[in-house]
């Protein structure tokens, strides 16, 4: 198999004529995806809040914080089984239940200032 030798660049300018250059109508290739196309369903809108201020469970539902804190925790047997009910009771993590417990203690400490 014999290569073949790259034209030059004055190679390719003979093979164009350039007095009847126009611009070329290029479409572009119309390329079947392999992948099924996803259907779009329409997004789900949370149920409307009664009109009571939002519960903790809601604001736990809401909550993405943008920075992770580790801490640690001692906590004594009788409020660590209180705090695993509430896990089972709501899905939450503890985390998501402590961070909504002290967001709901700061504000209630603020009001009262």
């Amino acid at each position: 198999m014999s290569k073949k030798t790259r034209n030059t660049l004055t190679d390719l300018l003979l093979e164009v004529d350039i007095n009847n250059l126009k611009e070329p109508e290029i479409e572009p290739p119309q390329v079947k995806s392999t992948q099924p196309k996803k259907q779009v369903q329409p997004k789900k809108t949370a149920a409307t809040p009664s009109p009571s201020s939002p519960t903790i469970l809601d604001i736990i539902k809401e909550e993405s914080p943008p920075k992770n804190t580790r801490i640690t925790v001692d906590l004594d047997p009788e409020t660590y089984a209180a705090l695993k009910e509430l896990v089972e009771y709501t899905g939450r993590t503890q985390a998501k239940l402590i961070r909504a417990l002290i967001k709901e203690t700061a504000k209630l400490l603020h009001e009262k200032q």
